[in-house]
């Protein structure tokens, strides 16, 4: 019964140890993930810092532009154009009200003396467009474009700044 014992025994203490060294594996793999979960953690949000930082400067550069934007230079408002669409025989017509930012008060003079030149400008531009043409929001934006660049080339003491549609009626 002794020798049964001892067996006993010894096969008993081999299983304390197996599950020791389990035991120490298992807490190195954990603290391993622990650690590397910490340092994803802290990258990621000194990441989060750098990235708030460059757009808190983008904001910064970005507010000087947009009060320079919202101070509105002097606007004409030109009287409507009526025109039948080229390509149509007639049957459809445009209809477009044009106010024109300039860049200073001294332009406003010399637009009001050249008022024939540039009414005939945009009327002659207005005849040449199809449907197809000014459809589309962005026919619309190169219309705007091809005016700007008519009219400046009339100005010699400022320029047009911007071409602003406030009516803008196809049928």
């Amino acid at each position: 019964m002794a020798d049964e014992e001892k067996t006993e025994k010894s096969e008993v203490q081999p299983a304390p140890k197996k599950s020791k060294t389990m035991l120490i594996i298992i807490l190195f793999i954990a603290g391993l993930v622990i650690g590397i979960g910490g340092a994803v953690g802290f990258l990621m949000l000194r990441n989060v810092d750098v990235e708030e930082k460059e757009q808190e400067k983008q904001e910064q550069q970005q507010a000087p532009k947009s009060a320079k934007q919202s101070q509105l230079g002097p606007v004409m408002a030109l009287d409507p154009f009526i025109v039948n669409l080229a390509g149509s025989g007639g049957r459809n017509y445009l209809k477009i009200e044009i106010g024109i930012e300039l860049s200073s008060k001294e332009v406003e003079i010399e637009v009001t003396n050249k008022m024939p030149q540039i009414k005939d400008a945009i009327l002659l531009l207005l005849s040449t467009k199809t449907f197809d043409d000014i459809g589309s929001s962005h026919g619309k934006v190169m219309l705007k474009n091809q005016i700007l660049q008519r009219l400046n080339s009339f100005l010699a003491t400022g320029m047009i700044k911007h071409v602003y549609f406030t009516s803008f009626v196809v049928q």
